[in-house]
């Protein structure tokens, strides 16, 4: 538990360093934040038009990749739920065992 506690506390600590250094990167190189229509598109920002083509595309890579964790959860709630309340998986699973205790 304390393992777990220390290497979230890590994480957290280098997301928020982060975003600081995105911040800072934006003050050195003269892009106005208030610009922008909301503070959340300072990253796509800085990765489309401010930084060379590699150092771009691996941002974005990196912002897709982080997506595909919450749709893969969402889809497995949604495919759970669907087979569970529809399909009546659960049900079918009890009948069988019933029906293989019997023989």
């Amino acid at each position: 538990m304390i393992t777990f506690t220390s290497v979230f506390v890590v994480i957290n600590i280098f997301f928020l360093a982060v975003g600081a250094l995105l911040y800072i990167y934006a003050a050195k190189n003269g892009i106005d934040v208030s610009q922008l229509a909301t503070r959340d598109y300072l990253y796509p920002e800085i990765a489309l038009n401010h930084l060379a083509i590699v150092p771009a595309i691996i941002f974005m890579m990196g912002l897709t990749a982080a997506t595909f964790a919450t749709t893969d959860s969402a889809l497995t709630a949604l495919t759970t739920s669907f087979c569970v309340d529809f399909l009546n998986f659960n049900k079918r699973k009890i009948q069988m065992i019933q029906l293989l205790s019997k023989a």
